[in-house]
């Protein structure tokens, strides 16, 4: 009887003993792990500008769009005709709906030419073109910060503007405000996350917000 009570307190002792290393491992592991994930190097800022200037989500084009056959008012007749002089398309009807009224629409049938197939950023669909007047591009790449654990994503505040192409350029007169790129410098924030191939953008972007001058 006196050997079984011996043996069952030091059973006990051992199994305490060893809740308490477990315990204490535990809570090593759980100490070191934000301080790993919060020094972690941010990543080098030639790194993070290749990729964001490699991103689809950072290189849009801003289009202006011709239909094969329909209605056109006045103000875009305006400009598929200068489209017309420029090269770029060819009108093959051009008729006025009432040539009583001074502001009415022209039935139009387009097709491009040569020229306007070749375009960089043009953008084809079932019933228009969509011809590119302008292109994203990037301005400054700054760093905000790490966002909250466990993921903790790096934050990247991203300047851009929309840069005329020719295109955009030669028609710009002709364009009206509701059809051009916005002016000025807009700001959007970027996350950036660590992958196992490297540097990975998370998610898309944000609505941007024009900077102040």
């Amino acid at each position: 009887m006196h050997t079984r009570i011996m043996l069952r307190r030091c059973f006990y002792r051992m199994m305490g003993f060893l809740l308490l290393v477990l315990l204490i491992a535990g809570c090593n592991r759980s100490a070191q792990q934000p301080a790993e994930n919060a020094g972690a190097a941010e990543p080098e800022s030639s790194a993070v500008e290749s990729l964001l200037r490699s991103s689809a989500d950072y290189q849009h084009w801003f289009r202006f769009y011709v239909r094969h056959a329909s209605y056109v008012y006045p103000g875009d007749a305006t400009v598929y005709r200068e489209l017309r002089r420029l090269g770029y398309i060819n009108i093959e009807a051009d008729n006025l709906e009432n040539r009583q009224l001074p502001a009415s629409r022209s039935f139009m049938i387009v097709s491009l030419t040569d020229r306007g197939s070749a375009l960089p950023g043009l953008e084809a669909g079932h019933d228009s073109w969509g011809l590119p007047i302008g292109q994203q591009q990037i301005v400054s790449i700054t760093p905000a910060g790490q966002g909250p654990a466990p993921e903790r994503l790096y934050r990247y505040n991203v300047v851009y503007k929309w840069e005329p192409t020719q295109l955009g350029s030669e028609i710009e007169m002709e364009l009206a405000a509701k059809s051009k790129p916005p002016s000025g410098l807009i700001q959007t924030e970027v996350h950036i996350g660590r992958g196992t191939s490297g540097l990975v953008v998370i998610g898309h972007p944000m609505r941007g917000v024009p900077v102040q001058p």
